[in-house]
């Protein structure tokens, strides 16, 4: 699962001459991303997430979905379409060792930068 996440942010972060239209491609596989993200970070568990501690596929599945993300919001109109209700969830994964990753720490906060920023204006 891991390796499948880490192969797509590479196929879309490639240069060629249709990045936007890869983007969008990729982007419609959020939901089965969003939807493992969900499970390994539950609401219920916000108030315990601080000490929730994810097993090392876990955590590289997540690592690698943070880094997807990050690669897919890149363009506005994927972020607008696809991932503006997504700020609950990576509030949760930034209060859990991912907040602490040097590799994930920075792209958790510009997505939560980011994706309130999408909401804003998409209704202006």
């Amino acid at each position: 699962r891991s390796k499948v996440i880490f192969a797509l942010r590479k196929f879309c972060d490639r240069r060629t001459d249709l990045p936007q239209a890869r983007k969008e491609n990729i982007a419609k596989i959020h939901k089965e991303v969003i939807d493992h993200l969900e499970k390994l970070f539950p609401a219920q568990a916000l108030d315990k997430s601080s000490s929730m501690v994810l097993d090392a596929d876990s955590t590289d599945f997540a690592v690698n979905a943070v880094m997807l993300l990050s690669t897919l919001c890149k363009s506005a109109k994927v972020m607008h379409e696809y991932f503006a209700g997504i700020h609950d969830l990576l509030l949760r994964m930034s209060q859990t060792q991912l907040g602490a990753l040097d590799s994930t720490r920075e792209k958790l906060h510009w997505l939560k930068e980011r994706i309130p920023m999408a909401k804003t204006s998409e209704a202006g």
